[in-house]
């Protein structure tokens, strides 16, 4: 479906509209902006497309590259756990050989590819500024736009760094409650920002599964 939105922008409809034939009246067409899916799924590629690849091509350079870029992620974030080199190698042969890995190559998975890339740079940021909460708190809403421009699913993988920083933060430092609830203050601070963000550019501009579940039905919505 991402790649229908690239289309669309590409015939002149504004960015990340979808247009479709209207049910009402098939001989005109009706735009949408698209929230169910995130645009980086298809940008990325669409960009390759541009320079001239084309589409298959295109989508499996996309494929290749989030694999190289994830698996040395992966590589550093386990290398910073205190895992050595060969371990964190066996590690990403092993990450190479699952089935989700190589079946992108036959199959485009979209954000999935992308949220691959990106995931182990918050992750390696936070474990290098683990002694450094306030750069982790104006990290946040940066990675919120970049991992919720891949895959809107980053916001569960958010929350979980969230909840482990701020775990970390509130048990494990040694400060004073004063001193450690300013630095928890920030931390929630800079969570807040992204999302407050992402929602008033995003997510309020259409609907979203959960929007959409969220509506009253009846029995006679399944007819």
């Amino acid at each position: 479906k991402g790649m229908e939105i690239w289309w669309s922008m590409e015939r002149g409809e504004p960015f990340n509209h979808l247009s479709i034939p209207d049910s009402t009246d098939i001989s005109r067409d009706i735009t949408t902006f698209v929230v169910w899916w995130s645009p980086g799924q298809y940008l990325v590629p669409g960009f390759l497309v541009r320079a001239g690849f084309p589409i298959a091509i295109a989508l499996t350079l996309t494929t290749l590259l989030c694999h190289i870029l994830g698996l040395a992620g992966w590589y550093r974030v386990w290398r910073n756990l205190g895992f050595d080199a060969r371990v964190s190698s066996w590690s990403c042969l092993i990450l190479a050989t699952q089935g989700f890995f190589v079946e992108a190559f036959a199959k485009y998975h979209g954000g999935e590819c992308l949220l691959f890339a990106f995931l182990p740079l918050p992750i390696l940021l936070a474990l290098q500024w683990r002694d450094h909460p306030y750069r982790i708190a104006a990290m946040l809403p940066l990675a919120l736009a970049i991992g919720v421009f891949m895959k809107t699913s980053f916001l569960l993988f958010a929350a979980v760094l969230f909840a482990v920083c701020t775990c970390r933060e509130a048990i494990l430092a040694k400060e004073s409650w004063k001193q450690r609830g300013t630095r928890l203050s920030a931390l929630a601070a800079g969570a807040a920002t992204g999302l407050l963000a992402i929602w008033w550019s995003f997510f309020s501009r259409g609907d979203t599964p959960a929007a959409i579940m969220a509506r009253p039905w009846s029995v006679l919505d399944l007819i």
